[in-house]
């Protein structure tokens, strides 16, 4: 059901072997308008969702170190291409992209296209953000 055919399965060996994943150096997820991943994928894997907005794939996360924005070299790349409006990442003061953790999907959108290698921007998923953390 995924326009952009960036989801894949977990492979086997894995201990959720099967379950849908995206894997955005690969192929992130593209937010299209209908979201029929939500709609078509097995009962209880991935919740039918209506607005781009409301899915929660995980957290971009930035690495100074390795971000050319961070090291003297102007880069916005990870501000352009980002979806969501408005901007999950964007530019401070002096021009250094910073993740509004509140309005980033996880769409990795950002890691996929980030000009370094490997990419200055990764996208943490859900279970790696919530593992350790007393669970509601």
């Amino acid at each position: 059901a995924c326009p952009a055919a960036c989801i894949v399965r977990v492979p086997e060996g894995e201990a959720d072997a099967g379950t849908p994943l995206i894997v955005p150096q690969a192929r992130a997820c593209v937010l299209c308008a209908d979201l029929a991943c939500t709609t078509s994928c097995e009962p209880g894997a991935l919740r039918p969702l209506r607005l781009p907005e409301q899915v929660a794939i995980g957290l971009a996360e930035l690495d100074r170190g390795a971000c050319l924005a961070y090291n003297h070299t102007f880069c916005n790349t990870c501000v352009t291409i980002c979806p969501t409006e408005p901007k999950a990442i964007v530019l401070d003061q002096r021009l250094r992209p910073s993740v509004e953790a509140s309005l980033c999907t996880g769409c990795g959108l950002c890691e996929e296209r980030c000009p370094t290698s490997p990419p200055a921007v990764r996208v943490l998923e859900q279970d790696r953000l919530t593992r350790g953390r007393p669970q509601p």
